[in-house]
């Protein structure tokens, strides 16, 4: 079984990433490979996703598995349940990505504003009765890491790998 190409059910999100309240949020990602590409798009029944989905075109990148540290999750219960154990846990695990961690890259499209999206596995992270289940995690941004840097006193170019330079 490929670590992506497999179904998928979201349990907590923005609209832009799960779509109508009454959605299952699910979904497939395919393989799709032609020569020199490599990518993976999203199906799903009508009505499971958000229509910024439909032509969103994910590619991995990456060669690091994502490394989960730490007490595995629980079974997903609900938001008022267990979504700020999860939202706490996911974030101190994101923490520690790097360029090498494997992941899906694309872009969502809504409301004609384009929204960076990356996907990642997080291996056997979730408890469930009997047997230990993967984690999606998707993170959705619509402004690049270092947009407003210099008004949040955010890092500087050089410390986060920018260069400059004219042309000749």
């Amino acid at each position: 079984m490929s670590d992506w190409g497999r179904e998928w059910r979201l349990n907590s999100g923005s609209t832009v990433i799960l779509g109508p309240s009454s959605s299952k949020s699910e979904f497939r990602l395919v393989k799709r490979d032609s020569p020199g590409k490599r990518c993976y798009s999203v199906e799903y029944a009508a009505g499971e996703m958000p229509e910024t989905w439909e032509d969103c075109e994910l590619y991995p990148q990456g060669t690091e598995s994502f490394r989960w540290k730490g007490a595995k999750l629980p079974e997903w219960k609900s938001e008022s349940e267990t979504g700020k154990h999860y939202c706490d846990r996911i974030a101190q695990n994101l923490g520690s990505t790097t360029s090498d961690t494997k992941r899906l890259e694309g872009e969502l499209s809504a409301d004609g504003a384009m929204i960076k999206v990356w996907l990642f596995i997080a291996r056997n992270a979730v408890n469930l009765p009997g047997r230990k289940s993967d984690l999606l995690i998707v993170r959705t941004r619509s402004e690049l890491p270092w947009s407003n840097a210099a008004e949040t006193g955010g890092v500087s170019m050089n410390e986060d790998g920018t260069g400059h330079g004219n042309s000749l």
